[in-house]
């Protein structure tokens, strides 16, 4: 069966690394959301029938974005910024790995939601919420 061609969304202007993170946290986003309209939304991004960029204006992406945005601009301004530079290079490592990479990355297994099962993606979100990137 041919393998589709990876997505490259418009948003990351040709950075495959940007890309792939970027397909990375919607595909974490769509498994996890109980919104169907959301889910719709990050389905439609995902096979590349919608544009990241028309999502990003949408009123389901502001709904998304007010309930986590405040939290983590608050969080990052109180950072001090060695810390912050710290994340960056954790960050700007993980994008070079992602473009160095020549397999697209694979799409997680969708879990319930609402359910306790973990996700192919808890234990790599796990690493960085240890390491502090997300947090």
């Amino acid at each position: 069966m041919p393998q589709q061609p990876e997505v490259v969304f418009d948003v990351a202007r040709g950075d495959l690394g940007a890309a792939r993170h970027l397909r990375r946290s919607l595909e974490v986003l769509a498994a996890s959301a109980t919104d169907p309209q959301l889910r719709r939304h990050l389905t439609e991004v995902l096979a590349g029938r919608a544009s990241m960029r028309e999502f990003g204006r949408s009123e389901t992406f502001a709904r998304l974005l007010d309930g986590i945005a405040q939290d983590m601009f608050h969080r990052a301004g109180a950072m001090p910024a060695a810390e912050r530079e710290r994340l960056a290079a954790l960050g700007r490592a993980e994008l070079d790995q992602l473009r160095e990479t020549d397999e697209p990355a694979t799409a997680p297994t969708t879990g319930v939601p609402g359910s306790h099962a973990p996700d192919p993606d808890d234990s790599y979100f796990e690493g960085h919420r240890h390491l502090g990137w997300l947090e």
